[in-house]
């Protein structure tokens, strides 16, 4: 094999590991955006939150929850005659 073919295929082999790399650059570089909209999102999220709101509505959710408990608890009383 001559010194050319032997350089041109050193030069290949290095092409294709740029190419890897630059990919992995590539992909990185979209993680992060993605990341950084997500952020920018969220964080908008909870700095327009109205906490009194949000309390408010987590208070009744709450109440409708316990409510929820007490009609099933009620309803699906066992009796003596579920154990015979």
């Amino acid at each position: 094999m001559s010194l050319l073919d032997t350089n041109m295929e050193r030069v290949s082999s290095v092409r294709g590991l740029v190419g890897s790399r630059a990919n992995q650059v590539l992909v990185t570089r979209d993680a992060v955006e993605q990341s950084k909209f997500d952020s920018t999102k969220l964080k908008s999220f909870i700095e327009d939150t109205d906490f009194v709101e949000a309390a408010s509505e987590l208070a009744m959710l709450q109440s409708a929850y316990q409510a929820t408990l007490k009609s099933s608890a009620a309803i699906i009383q066992p009796s003596l005659l579920d154990f015979i």
